[in-house]
Parts: C-alpha cells; structure tokens; sequence
C-alpha cells in the first residue's frame, strides 16, 4: 500500500521535500489533530499520514543534510490548507473538499501567528 497524505493525496518526496507524519501519541495534541482534519475521535487514524505541506516551517525540524528523516516538532499542529472549506458537491449528498481553495492554502505558507491563534481556537 503506498502513503500518501491523508488531505492532499501527496506523496513523499525528498526532491519537494515532503515528508509524511503520523497522528501523535500524546492525547492532547493527537485531538487537536483529529479536529484540524475535521475527523472524528471513532475514526482509525492508525494508517493515515498527514504531509509537511500542511504544517508552518517553524513546526518542522528540518536537521541537516546527513538526516534522512524530517520531524516535526512535539507541539505541531496541521495548519495549512485543511478542510474547513467544504463546498457542495454536484449531487448534493456529500461535502467535497475545494480542491482549490486547499491547493492555494498549502501553496500560500501561513505564519507562526496564525498556528497559534488557530490552536488557541479549537482549544477554546
């Protein structure tokens, strides 16, 4: 089975440098996860990855170019181009991501102020 991101469908890339992440362990932060994605607690997030297209640079440690792996820093949160945007698909029956909207959030990079305002949101 290959790994892609659970909202962009993105694959790793060590050229683009994208990587993928699984849902943390800690409970706190794996629920400010699960409502970020806008998934529910009952949902098996066991298998699902989310890509670093969707976290802020500061939330990244990138490490040096003798480090194979990228990870994130124990308090990130996904914060670019998450599916808060659902539009209306054709038949009406279900919500769709905006394909575009997301494309443009994960394109135009939010800033370390706008992740903490959004944390402060949803914990609220």
């Amino acid at each position: 089975m290959v790994r892609v991101c659970y909202l962009c469908r993105q694959k790793p890339s060590k050229n683009k440098q994208i990587s993928l992440h699984k849902f943390p362990k800690f409970p706190m932060y794996r629920k400010l996860w699960i409502e970020a994605c806008n998934l529910s607690p009952s949902d098996d997030i066991k298998s699902l990855f989310i890509c670093s297209l969707h976290f802020v640079d500061d939330d990244i440690n990138k490490g040096n170019q003798f480090q194979f792996f990228t990870h994130l820093k124990p308090n990130a949160v996904p914060s670019i181009g998450l599916p808060n945007k659902l539009a209306e698909s054709t038949n009406g029956n279900e919500n769709t991501l905006n394909n575009a909207d997301l494309s443009k959030d994960i394109l135009s990079k939010n800033t370390l102020d706008s992740t903490k305002k959004y944390i402060e949101e949803i914990s609220a």
